[in-house]
């Protein structure tokens, strides 16, 4: 799923095989998900260029990279990511300075 500009709501997802990002959100964006299942995917959960990603409830199996939040682009501010319940078997974060991971 990638998501751009916008306001966006999830109530649940199961995504599994996502080659690259299960789920991408990007350039201002906002995201409310209430419960997501991700499984065998290269990243879970990215938000960037000054997003906003917020999962009441999440299971990542089986994923190389948990979450990466970060700036891609100089016109952007830093981006956030808020999760609660979160569990993730690989441990695998990237958070980038000026960007904000909330458990």
């Amino acid at each position: 799923i990638g998501l751009k500009s916008g306001q966006y709501s999830i109530k649940e997802a199961e995504l599994s095989g996502c080659f690259d990002t299960a789920i991408s959100i990007g350039e201002n964006g906002k995201l409310k998900a209430d419960k997501v299942e991700i499984n065998a995917s290269g990243i879970g959960l990215v938000s960037k260029d000054s997003s906003d990603l917020q999962i009441k409830k999440i299971n990542i199996d089986n994923t190389e990279n948990c979450l990466i939040v970060y700036r891609k682009h100089f016109f952007f501010s830093g981006s956030k990511i808020k999760t609660k319940n979160l569990k993730c078997d690989q441990n695998n974060y990237f958070v980038q300075k000026g960007s904000k991971w909330i458990n």
